[in-house]
């Protein structure tokens, strides 16, 4: 993910912006990387190859410690059975299994969230 994703991110999680503020930033993101290929500022393959580079996740970007181990255990038995099976770190099965764990973690910030309230 670019650092300004990872910037949203966590004035998101923190409460800093709304859902819908973040939602508007990475949409005028993708409208403005939309609206540079459409004025030949940028070819079509950089295009592509910056909008991949915007979705990337790394483990880098997700809190583990917001994660169930039990979903841990689970995820990296998969990865491991893909690297086993010959897939690459790189192949998008990866990525879906990041885009798995962020999206665990998110709601793990939700309930955590919504306890405090309580």
């Amino acid at each position: 993910m670019s650092h300004e994703y990872r910037i949203l991110e966590r004035m998101l999680v923190e409460g800093q912006i709304s859902r819908q503020e973040f939602k508007e930033r990475i949409d005028a993101e993708y409208d403005k990387l939309e609206q540079e290929l459409m004025n030949d500022e940028i070819a079509p393959d950089e295009h592509v190859e910056r909008s991949k580079k915007m979705e990337q996740i790394s483990l880098e970007d997700i809190n583990l410690d917001m994660i169930p181990i039990n979903v841990l255990q689970d995820v990296d038995k998969r990865i491991a059975d893909w690297r086993a099976a010959g897939g690459k770190d790189s192949d998008t099965y990866i990525q879906n299994q990041l885009r798995y764990l962020k999206r665990v973690e998110l709601m793990a910030n939700n309930a955590a969230d919504t306890l405090t309230y309580f």
